[in-house]
């Protein structure tokens, strides 16, 4: 609930875009091991090793001269 308040949509849309990430693989949730009642969500691997190749490649292109 708190990705929804925090995405300022009701929580009826953003558990439903929460399930669509999880689907795809974007995010994986984690239980919390304090309180197992809550879940995080984190990036998936697969979408960290994404992230930090499309970063690398734009902060490590030449500047362009125009």
């Amino acid at each position: 609930m708190d990705a929804c308040i925090a995405a300022g949509v009701p929580s009826t849309t953003g558990l439903r875009y929460v399930r669509r990430l999880l689907a795809s693989g974007i995010v994986a949730r984690r239980r919390d091991v304090r309180d197992r009642r809550r879940s995080w969500l984190i990036l998936s691997d697969n979408a960290t090793d994404q992230v930090e190749a499309w970063l690398e490649a734009t902060w490590h292109q030449e500047p362009s001269v125009t």
